[in-house]
């Protein structure tokens, strides 16, 4: 869903598409996205999943999505059926130590509070990434009588210590603000169980509904494979949680072997430049490729072609990654760390591998299907068998049942 693609018509900002009279419920909801990401300007699950289901439930429902103004053009816009609303000029989500800002998160809670204030919806999905948002949506949901879901992708609590080792008074004060937010919603949506389990630690009282992530198979049947594509294949943001370092160093490790063998990096972030740095040190300049972000039909291409997807993330809230890697056939290897969901989507040595988080480990797991060709057909076939279960449609079929349950409770 690029909003710069087509010309698109611009309505008032001030007033809802269709609103209700009188503030009665009608068959079609008013919903609003709340998320300061926007794909395809950013390509993160939280950014696939909500442009995914706001392009199905936007024929049924008036969709709006408030975001930071990443288009060309006015603020206020509207394509296929869904209307945009840009709050300012995006800032920065990473600060020069890789990691995200409180600037940016605070920034973009202050700038959506006018647009929550003055629309009339039935209800508010925001995304718990950006956490200070909650607090702001929860209170304009009070004021508006609007419904509250937010969709939890993580829920970090002790990772805080990890994430920010050298700001201790941040990382308390972060844990402190992320476990509050938690009971603020009228309804909660995780991405997977393993963030769902604990939150309901957290909020006993609020009905927590476990919606995984899904993948558009029609899109995925209808791209062919790229001929040229490297055995291996990582997808992701390259941040440090990724260990894409990892996935180097397996590679330099199993070169001697297996001297033909490529690897492809899709994807930026803030350890790009590291990265290809590690490579070029490593010696492996020859035979892995960084692609830098490519749009989803090549995405998917690379996937069909690839033979092994490799996401050694030691950090995930769900993987959606590996669940497209699976619609495509590429055989996914993850990595069992603490935080990791994306295990939760493989079943090992049936359509996919786990390994250790470790570089031999990761290394190990990759010779072991480069190696065994029948091992790897089998696994691709139940890979493709696991994913059919996850078309986008049946989630947002999902998420339009919790849609409706909470809305009647204003």
């Amino acid at each position: 869903m690029s909003i710069t693609a087509t010309r698109m018509a611009t309505p008032q900002c001030g007033s809802p598409i269709s609103p209700n009279s009188a503030g009665l419920l009608t068959d079609r909801l008013r919903i609003a996205y709340v998320h300061d990401g926007l794909y395809p300007y950013f390509k993160g699950g939280a950014e696939r999943r909500f442009s995914q289901v706001a392009q199905r439930l936007s024929a049924r429902h008036d969709v709006t999505y408030v975001t930071w103004h990443y288009w060309d053009g006015p603020p206020c816009t509207e394509q296929s059926g869904i209307r945009f609303i840009g709050v300012g000029k995006p800032h920065a989500f990473y600060g020069g130590d890789g990691k995200r800002t409180v600037g940016e998160a605070l920034a973009f809670a202050r700038s959506v509070a006018p647009v929550l204030q003055r629309e009339d919806f039935d209800l508010i999905d925001c995304c718990a990434t950006t956490i200070p948002t909650l607090y702001v949506a929860r209170l304009l949901a009070c004021f508006r009588r609007t419904a509250l879901i937010a969709t939890w992708h993580e829920y970090w609590g002790d990772y805080w210590a990890s994430y920010l080792p050298e700001r201790r008074l941040l990382a308390r004060m972060a844990r402190t603000v992320e476990a509050k937010s938690v009971p603020l919603a009228d309804s909660i949506i995780a991405v997977s169980e393993f963030t769902a389990a604990k939150l309901r630690e957290r909020a006993p009282k609020t009905p927590v509904h476990t919606i995984e992530n899904g993948v558009s198979l029609s899109e995925v049947e209808a791209v062919e494979p790229d001929p040229g594509a490297p055995d291996l294949l990582f997808a992701g943001r390259l941040i440090d949680d990724k260990k894409v370092d990892w996935l180097l160093e397996a590679v330099a490790r199993i070169s001697p072997a297996w001297p033909s063998l490529t690897c492809g990096i899709i994807g930026e972030g803030p350890e790009r430049s590291h990265l290809e740095a590690q490579a070029q040190a490593l010696g492996i300049t020859d035979r892995v490729r960084f692609y830098g972000f490519v749009e989803e039909p090549k995405l998917i291409a690379l996937l069909k072609g690839t033979q092994v997807f490799v996401l050694p993330s030691i950090r995930e809230g769900f993987g959606m990654a590996v669940v497209e890697a699976q619609a495509c056939g590429a055989v996914p290897i993850v990595v069992r760390a603490p935080y990791n969901a994306a295990t939760a989507q493989v079943r090992h040595e049936q359509d996919g591998l786990i390994s250790e988080a470790d570089v031999e480990s990761l290394a190990g797991a990759i010779v072991r299907l480069v190696a065994d060709e029948p091992l790897r057909r089998e696994l691709s076939a139940n890979a493709r068998i696991s994913a059919g279960s996850r078309d986008w449609q049946l989630i947002s079929n999902q998420i339009e049942e919790v849609y409706r349950s909470v809305v009647p409770q204003r």
